[in-house]
């Protein structure tokens, strides 16, 4: 087996020895106290045919420098990130960690739980919880430093190995245990005794607060004749949302190096695992949002993460309570009961049985993870992946900059001014207000207040199918003579807003009335009456069956309006590479993303009014964090 190693030259001077072998999905490998990269060898000769092992000498290690002072485990997490980072070796990580290792890691997965995929922890805790036994642990790290220094390195090794945590070591033979303890006085004593010091357990920050966070695949891997830590093991398993316990027989603390074939298969499982996330997410809007279907508070969904060769695609389920036909609970239990499927060569290809399955926000979640992860393999944004794998688009049609309107909900006619105010000024040139489910003459208020504080943006409404028939003639007779250009679904059914577009001068467009191609035969029958089609990518099932349903529009004479409903980043990312694969002009309902309390990535950025589409793999909207959110 022969590794690369580099050398990196990492913040306050500390350079770090890493070794890097085999060729695949990255995996990384963290020792224990007193170890380096060679003692994880056993695990990397069992990965290194199916993946890219990295093992780092943890600082104050091995061939690895440490700072002038302690330092800690945060420390070592944030050195890990960066000469990861440094590698080229893009998050999310399956990181495997021992020990001292595993509390390294698990640090990394609890502070940054979107930069870590898998977790596989053998022999590790989440520190000490009370402060009381973090301060008795360092007093007696304190004692074992100061032995360093008094007594020399070799007593303390042979002083460490003693410890009767190791002693199962034994039956591996003294030409195991001298090479071992060769291996440890290797070990530069001052850095070790900083590590005592700033990196034990009982000077360690305790994750046990912050445990709910890591909603990813942990697999905790613990030797049966290690009873301290299959106690540990079992008691972070309770606390952690995803994790399992494998015990290992005829192995104590060091699981990996007296058993190393059925640690290595315990990784591979949760690797595994981590092919297929489902999380769910919850997500206060910062203001209620009111329509004529009613009140919401809050976005809760699922988000989907497909992961294969260190990609994850990503999708998204949020169905819009009064709005969607589907529920959630049943949209999140058919993504979970399906979470089996390895996304292959291909995952369009894995998940096509599936897909078929589910109802339309969950096959919108999967489906959109596959399309992603499919463009993040192939090196493509996904918007142009669309357009060269659909069939109906024309790859060089596609646009890479999108107008947006903004969404106005606001219930009082000096807030709806204030809004449109505060979106003029961002750059967005329309605005669509929603209407509906209030008094008809606070409505026209309403819209009057919206013209006013923005006459020169194109004004769109919103019914929902608010109104009725008599309501919509009305009040869009009033809106034809305040400029507005489009009013969406100002009634219930196709038939019924036909005959309201066949009344009135302002345009009018079908939403909800039309959830699949079927249903486009009828808006199309009356294509005279209605001007447009609102396409919402989620509700009608994903990325492809919103193109087909475009393609089809579009041949029907219709205009295409493409929104989400109030997504987070990652479906509004979806909805918007679909506009920009299709190469639709106008602007879309995609400018919702600052109406959340926070979100699950840092998403796509709207600027003057416009998004534009990154060309980076994928969705281009940086590491997905399902932690942000918490269950419905």
């Amino acid at each position: 087996m022969n590794a690369t190693v580099h050398r990196i030259t990492l913040a306050g001077g500390v350079e770090m020895r890493v070794e890097v072998s085999g060729d695949g999905a990255p995996v990384v490998l963290l020792h224990g106290f007193t170890g380096d990269a060679s003692t994880m060898a056993v695990l990397t000769e069992r990965l290194v045919a199916t993946h890219t092992v990295i093992v780092p000498d943890l600082i104050g290690h091995g061939g690895s420098s440490g700072p002038a002072e302690c330092h800690g485990v945060d420390d070592m997490a944030t050195q890990v990130f960066a000469a990861l980072e440094a590698l080229d070796h893009p998050a999310p990580h399956d990181v495997v960690g021992y020990s001292m290792g595993g509390r390294v890691a698990l640090t990394m997965a609890c502070r940054s739980p979107e930069r870590v995929a898998t977790l596989s922890l053998i022999g590790a805790s989440a520190g000490l919880a009370t402060e009381a036994e973090r301060a008795a642990r360092r007093r007696a790290d304190a004692d074992l430093a100061d032995s360093i220094g008094a007594d020399g390195l070799a007593a303390f090794v042979d002083r460490w190995m003693a410890n009767p945590l190791f002693a199962t070591q034994a039956r591996l033979g003294d030409d195991f245990l001298a090479a071992a303890r060769a291996q440890r006085l290797r070990n530069d004593p001052e850095q070790l005794a900083h590590s005592l010091r700033g990196a034990g357990t009982g000077s360690m920050r305790p994750l046990h607060d912050h445990l709910g966070r890591c909603v990813l695949p942990v697999g905790l891997v613990v030797g049966a004749d290690d009873e301290k830590f299959r106690t540990i093991a079992d008691e972070l398993a309770d606390s952690l949302p995803d994790a399992t316990v494998t015990v290992i027989g005829g192995a104590g603390h060091a699981a990996h190096l007296e058993q190393p074939d059925a640690v290595a298969d315990a990784v591979r499982a949760t690797v595994r695992r981590g092919a297929v996330r489902v999380h769910a997410v919850s997500i206060p809007l910062r203001d209620r949002h009111t329509t004529g279907r009613g009140t919401t508070a809050a976005r809760d969904g699922v988000l989907v993460g497909l992961r294969a060769d260190g990609r994850t695609g990503w999708g998204e389920a949020s169905p819009l309570p009064g709005w969607s036909v589907d529920d959630l609970r049943a949209a999140h239990g058919a993504l979970v009961e399906g979470a089996g499927v390895d996304p292959g060569a291909s995952a369009w290809v894995a998940t096509s049985g599936w897909r078929e399955d589910l109802t339309a926000s969950a096959r919108a979640a999967l489906a959109g993870a596959a399309l992603d992860l499919d463009a993040r393999r192939a090196g493509l944004p996904l918007f142009r992946h669309l357009a060269a794998w659909h069939p109906s688009l024309d790859a060089g049609a596609v646009v890479d900059s999108i107008a947006v309107n903004a969404l106005v909900s606001a219930s009082e006619p000096d807030d709806v001014a204030a809004a449109v105010r505060r979106h003029r000024d961002e750059g967005i040139a329309t605005i669509k207000l929603k209407v509906g489910g209030r008094d008809p003459a606070l409505d026209l208020t309403r819209i009057i207040a919206a013209r006013d504080a923005g006459p020169d943006l194109a004004l769109r409404l919103d019914a929902n199918g608010g109104w009725d028939h008599a309501t919509a003639v009305s009040l869009l007779r009033r809106a034809a003579d305040l400029g507005v250009v489009l009013c969406e679904e100002p009634v219930t059914g196709i038939a019924a807003i036909a005959a309201v577009g066949r009344e009135v001068a302002v345009p009018v467009a079908v939403d909800e009335s039309a959830r699949s191609l079927d249903d486009l035969d009828a808006v199309a029958a009356h294509a005279g009456a209605i001007a447009a089609l609102v396409v919402k990518p989620q509700a009608l099932g994903g990325p492809d069956l919103a193109i087909d349903m475009i393609v089809a529009a579009r041949r029907a004479g219709l205009d295409v309006v493409v929104t989400s409903m109030i997504d987070s980043a990652v479906g509004l990312a979806h909805a918007g590479h679909v506009v920009a694969a299709c190469g639709l002009a106008g602007a879309h309902g995609l400018a919702t993303a600052s109406m959340l309390a926070f979100d699950v990535a840092p998403g796509l950025a709207i600027v003057d009014g416009r998004i534009s589409l990154p060309d980076e793999p994928g969705l281009g909207i940086g590491l997905v964090s399902p932690g942000s959110g918490s269950s419905p």
